[in-house]
């Protein structure tokens, strides 16, 4: 499997998703460590099964990171309110 650095892409996409996410939950938010939320949502993409079929299907076809830049930002999501155990 190809070993891209998606780290861009999952900074990019919670920077998008964090101000919703921290309006929402401003208690939770002003605890998380910047550095650390962002490690744990690449292992959490890593460990995702729509992104590790997404990453062979881009393998195989040769696409560039740009092409699942969606799919980050939508386990990023999930990731996100997966803080809050839901």
């Amino acid at each position: 499997m190809n070993t891209l650095n998606v780290r861009p892409l999952v900074e990019q996409a919670i920077s998008k998703e964090w101000p919703t996410f921290a309006a929402e939950h401003p208690r939770l938010a002003a605890i998380l460590h910047d550095d650390l939320l962002l490690e744990s949502a690449v292992a959490s993409l890593h460990d995702d099964p729509e992104y590790q079929q997404a990453m062979a299907h881009a393998t195989a076809a040769g696409l560039a990171a740009d092409a699942l830049g969606d799919l980050v930002g939508r386990v990023v999501h999930r990731f996100l309110r997966g803080l809050l155990g839901s």
